[in-house]
C-alpha cells in the first residue's frame, strides 16, 4: 500500500480552497483504493492573519475596521467553526508543519508526494511558501496537479530555490495556460501539462452526499465574490433590479460588510456544506471567482463571470477553464455587461463532451503520476 502526502490551501476560510482539496483526495482514493491518501497539515507563515476578520491596528482606518468587523465576529467566528469541522469530518488530515519545520521527514511518512492545486504557487501571494515545492525532500516521487501559478513570475538566477525544487518532480502539471507557459520557460521544459481543477473532476452526485439541503426559499440570484469590487456590486444590483430577483451572498472576507448598500442579503447559512446548496439551489450565479465558475459548471446553473475587457489582468484560470469547455460568452466585462435574458437556461448539451474529454485527459495525467 502507497501512503499519499497531498499539501495544499486547506486551511484557508475560502470555499474553493477547502473544497478542491477535499475533491483531490477524494478522486486519488477513487483511483486508487489500496492508497492510503491523506493532506499535510502545513500551516503557511501568514495563515493567523488570513484567518483573522481583524487587521494590525497601524492607523486610525484600520481602528475603525476592526470597530465595523467587531458587529460581523460571531457570524465570522460561526463560519470558522464551520471550516474546521468540514476538513475534520470530510478530510483525512496527517501530521501538523509550521513554515520553520525541517519537512524532511515527510520521506519517512509517504511514498508519493503531491503539490495539490489553488494556488500554492503563485509566488507573490502572502501565503506563499517554498514549502510547497517540497525542497527538503529528497526521496519521496513528487509531483504536482493543478496547481495555480497566477500572477507568480519565475526568472532564473533569481528564483533558484524553487527551480531546484521542481528539477526533482517526477511529473509537473498546472491549472491555466499562462502557468504552464511560465514553467516550461524557466524551466526550459518543452511541455506541463494544463489539467481540470480538481472540483470538476468528480460529480454533482458525489458533492450530494456532503451539501446541505435546501433551505433558501424562492428564487433568487447567487452571488459569490471574494474581493467585493464597486463596479461588481454595482452591476450585480443592475442585474436584480432587472431580473427582479434578490441577490443572496456568503461571508467571504473582511469587505463582505459592503454588501448590505447594494441590497445584498447575507445567508446566515455559511458552512462549505451551504455553499454548495446555494449555489445548486440558485436561479443565476454570478461572479467574479474562478471556484464560483467551477461549481457552476458542476451544478449546470446559468451563470455569469464577472472580469475585465483586458486578458492580461483577468483570472487565467476562469479564461482557461471557460475557453477549454465553450463557455467563452459566460464572461460579463465590467465595461460592458447588458445582456437580454440572464435567466435564460444555459444548454450544457454542448458543454458536457468538452468538459469530460477535459476531465478524461487530466485523469489519465493523475493516474499515471501516482504509479
Amino acid at each position: 500500500m502507497k501512503k499519499v502526502g497531498i499539501i495544499t490551501f486547506h486551511r484557508a476560510l475560502n470555499y474553493g480552497s477547502v473544497m478542491q482539496a477535499y475533491a483531490l483526495q477524494t478522486k486519488i482514493k477513487e483511483l486508487y483504493p489500496d492508497y492510503a491518501a491523506e493532506t499535510i497539515d502545513y500551516y503557511p507563515p501568514n495563515i493567523k492573519k488570513i484567518r483573522s476578520i481583524f487587521v494590525p491596528v497601524k492607523s486610525l482606518r484600520n481602528i475603525v475596521r476592526n470597530v465595523t468587523a467587531l458587529a460581523y465576529y460571531p457570524s465570522f467566528a460561526k463560519r470558522r467553526k464551520s471550516f474546521d469541522k468540514f476538513l475534520d469530518t470530510h478530510l483525512k488530515i496527517g501530521k501538523k508543519y509550521n513554515e520553520n519545520d525541517n519537512m524532511a521527514n515527510l520521506d519517512e511518512q509517504y511514498d508519493i508526494l503531491v503539490a495539490g492545486s489553488d494556488q500554492i504557487w503563485n509566488n507573490v501571494t502572502k501565503d506563499f511558501s517554498l514549502k510547497y515545492f517540497f525542497p527538503d525532500s529528497e526521496k519521496a516521487k513528487k509531483v504536482s496537479y493543478a496547481p495555480s501559478v497566477g500572477n507568480g513570475m519565475f526568472e532564473r538566477g533569481v528564483n533558484e530555490d524553487i527551480f531546484n525544487a521542481l528539477s526533482k518532480f517526477s511529473c509537473i502539471s498546472v491549472r491555466e495556460k499562462t502557468g504552464s507557459e511560465k514553467l516550461k520557460s524557466f524551466l526550459d521544459a518543452e511541455h506541463i501539462p494544463v489539467v481540470i481543477d480538481p472540483t470538476l473532476l468528480i460529480s454533482k452526485e458525489e458533492y450530494e452526499t456532503i451539501s446541505s439541503k435546501k433551505f433558501m426559499k424562492g428564487d433568487y440570484i447567487f452571488m459569490y465574490t471574494i474581493k467585493n469590487q464597486e463596479r461588481f456590486l454595482k452591476a450585480v444590483k443592475d442585474i436584480s433590479e432587472k431580473t427582479g430577483l434578490p441577490v443572496v451572498t456568503v461571508f467571504a472576507g473582511q469587505a463582505s460588510f459592503r454588501v448590505y448598500s447594494y441590497g445584498v442579503k447575507m445567508s446566515t447559512h455559511s458552512s462549505p456544506e451551504d455553499f454548495l446548496a446555494l449555489i445548486r439551489d440558485a436561479k443565476l450565479v454570478v461572479t467574479d471567482s474562478f471556484h464560483g465558475t467551477a461549481f457552476s459548471v458542476v451544478y449546470q446553473k446559468p451563470f455569469y463571470s464577472f472580469c475585465t475587457k483586458d486578458a492580461s489582468t483577468r483570472d487565467a484560470r476562469i479564461d482557461t477553464l471557460l475557453s477549454k469547455i465553450g463557455l467563452e460568452d459566460r464572461m460579463l466585462f465590467f465595461e460592458d455587461y447588458e445582456r437580454d435574458g440572464y435567466l435564460n437556461e444555459l444548454n450544457y448539451s454542448s458543454v458536457e463532451e468538452k468538459l469530460e474529454a477535459f476531465k478524461a485527459q487530466s485523469v489519465d495525467y493523475l493516474t499515471d503520476s501516482l504509479i
